[in-house]
């Protein structure tokens, strides 16, 4: 599992900050299954990994993965799947459930 913002928690009576990005798990935290759960279930923390987003790009990491996926989708609508000189591809894309949510309805704002 990974930290999807900073966690702040307590270890040894001393608050420590556990970053964006790090893997984490229950016994790290030294939280209750109730707490865990509260964590999952807001997305602070997530099965996906953390992505390692560029310094200069100014949205949100969901803002950076689904722009990600769009470029990842529109150069494979760019392929002509026809032309004699192209050379089959393959592309694997994994989503997570929430991710392909997020997607289809960014698309659907978008019309």
């Amino acid at each position: 599992m990974y930290a999807w913002t900073d966690i702040i928690y307590s270890k040894n009576d001393e608050r420590e900050v556990l970053p964006a990005g790090s893997e984490v798990s229950q016994n790290l935290l030294g939280v209750s299954d109730v707490e865990w759960n509260q964590l999952v279930e807001s997305r602070a923390i997530r099965s996906t990994k953390y992505p390692d987003v560029p310094a200069g790009f100014t949205g949100s990491p969901k803002d950076f993965v689904l722009s990600e996926r769009r470029k990842q989708l529109e150069e494979l609508e760019d392929v002509d799947i026809y032309a004699s000189d192209s050379t089959p591809i393959e592309v694997e894309v994994e989503l997570d459930d929430q991710t392909e949510l997020e997607l289809e309805e960014s698309e659907h704002e978008r019309g």
